[in-house]
């Protein structure tokens, strides 16, 4: 079988699904979504099978998914829809999430679901999360998602509204009334992109690599005094 990746950057869920893919003896080219004429031309060029999207943050031509068989994987359940769905599961405390390959249609994240998977959430930040949990849902559907595709066994897709933007002003930390557990939830659907974005001594910085210190420690000179925040800028 002849496959093209299409993806906005090589990241490390593509790479999962690429190394995945070899492994299992397909014939896979990659296509960099950087445009919309040459991301045609490219796919014309190659002329594959099936179309994956396991990294895509801009809008597929119909053009595309008309003449080609194009499933996106989206890293969230079924029902979720719309992009942040990782940073929403962590800032909610979400006890379960998952994953979906769902076919490319002209409703934003609205195909049938070909495919799709969970997994217990840990108490942690959202790249660890994606590049194993969620990496390993996408590729361990890989051959169920094929298999449906074949057959043409699909679940539809639950068309729940498309969620809100995560913006800064979510993710905006209020060190006068936020506990630190609510500040650890910000940062780590944060992190590592696009970060919480804050202001520590008069410079603005984005915050990453959060967590709980047993002891509060206090740094004083007789201009300031500053706690030893529990963050890397």
């Amino acid at each position: 079988m002849t496959l093209t990746l299409l993806t906005t950057t090589y990241n490390s869920l593509t790479q999962a699904v690429h190394v995945a893919l070899k492994n299992k003896g397909y014939k896979v080219d990659i296509t960099y979504a950087i445009n919309p004429t040459q991301t045609q031309k490219e796919i014309k060029s190659f002329n594959p099978q099936i179309i994956l999207c396991p990294f895509l943050k801009s809008y597929i031509p119909k053009e595309i998914y008309e003449s080609y068989p194009t499933f996106i994987f989206h890293p969230a359940p079924r029902g979720d829809r719309g992009a942040y769905s990782l940073d929403y599961a962590i800032f909610n405390q979400e006890k379960e999430w998952g994953g979906v390959w769902l076919r490319a249609n002209e409703l934003y994240d609205g195909g049938d679901i070909y495919a799709e998977d969970s997994f217990e959430m840990r108490e942690s930040y959202k790249a660890s999360i994606y590049r194993q949990e969620m990496a390993k849902v996408a590729i361990s559907t890989l051959d169920k998602l094929f298999k449906n595709i074949k057959k043409s066994n699909t679940t539809p897709q639950i068309l729940n509204p498309i969620h809100e933007p995560f913006t800064q002003k979510m993710r905006a930390i209020d060190w006068e009334k936020d506990t630190t557990d609510e500040i650890i939830k910000k940062i780590n659907c944060s992190d590592s992109l696009p970060g919480v974005l804050d202001n520590i001594l008069g410079i603005d910085c984005y915050l990453f690599g959060v967590w709980k210190e047993e002891f509060l420690k206090i740094a004083q000179n007789k201009h300031f005094a500053v706690s030893v925040l529990t963050f890397m800028t």
